[in-house]
């Protein structure tokens, strides 16, 4: 091997920080989250919960199985969250036009949007932002329908709840992990790191086989390290047929004339 084929590409960075503008008093709550009170539970704000998931794609690939399930989690109560929000969008959209044809109003405006930076970035994390901005366009909406007369206070009120807590499901599930430096072979082996892990863990650390074999993984999720033996489907390499047609249907789209598997 050559000097030349050892050298190495850097990896992709953002060359600044990303990011956001929200428009309602809504997800300015979500984002900054509640620090815990006599009367009131601790909420995770969103640059917390960010930087959690930061650190839990770091654990992941020092292939800690305890990571890897929380963020499979994480994913799976993503999408369900949207699918949710999609729903109530769908039925607030339906209030809205709920008013009399020849009633026009003009488009509304946000007096003052707030701006803010991402400063912890990972996969999830971005498609929590999304989330975020879901319940920011959802919270808008039922304020509009209640300045049009078209939801009392109680409706509102209950309304925005849910839009909250829908999220807030969300970001609190980052708390399930712990770091603990564990990895799959020192549960394997239930060296001390494994007994460790297990007690700062409790009842969490009962753990599943699919998610110790690593065949079961969020689908964004960091690649395992390089050194596991055992690879699983989603990141073994694609048979050479499948790559070509990926490109054929590229191809087609295109009306360019089809590749030949060699």
């Amino acid at each position: 091997m050559t000097e030349k084929t050892k050298e190495k590409i850097g990896a992709l960075r953002f060359k600044g920080n990303p990011e956001i503008e929200v428009h309602t008093k809504t997800a300015l709550i979500l984002w900054n989250g509640r620090e815990k009170s006599e009367n009131k539970a601790f909420i995770i704000s969103v640059p917390s919960y960010l930087k959690r998931l930061y650190n839990m794609e770091d654990a992941i690939k020092q292939d800690d199985p305890y990571a890897d399930r929380t963020y499979y989690e994480i994913q799976e109560a993503i999408e369900e969250a949207k699918e949710l929000y999609n729903t109530k969008k769908q039925e607030i959209q339906e209030i809205l036009d709920s008013l009399h044809s020849r009633v026009s109003f003009p488009i509304t405006e946000i007096k003052e949007p707030r701006k803010m930076k991402i400063r912890s970035f990972s996969r999830l994390g971005f498609q929590t932002i999304d989330l975020l901005l879901m319940a920011d366009d959802l919270a808008k909406m039922v304020f509009e329908a209640q300045n049009k007369g078209l939801l009392n206070k109680k409706e509102k009120v209950l309304l925005i709840q849910v839009i909250q807590q829908i999220f807030r499901n969300v970001t609190g599930m980052v708390q399930r992990w712990k770091y603990t430096g564990v990895t799959r072979d020192d549960i394997k082996a239930n060296n001390a790191v494994a007994r460790q892990a297990k007690e700062k863990l409790g009842k969490a650390s009962d753990l599943e086989v699919e998610f110790l074999k690593a065949t079961l993984r969020s689908d964004y999720a960091p690649e395992l390290p390089a050194n596991r033996t055992a690879v699983t489907p989603e990141e073994a390499q694609a048979p050479e047929e499948e790559v070509n047609q990926v490109i054929n249907q590229m191809k087609d789209k295109a009306n360019l004339p089809k590749s030949k598997a060699s």
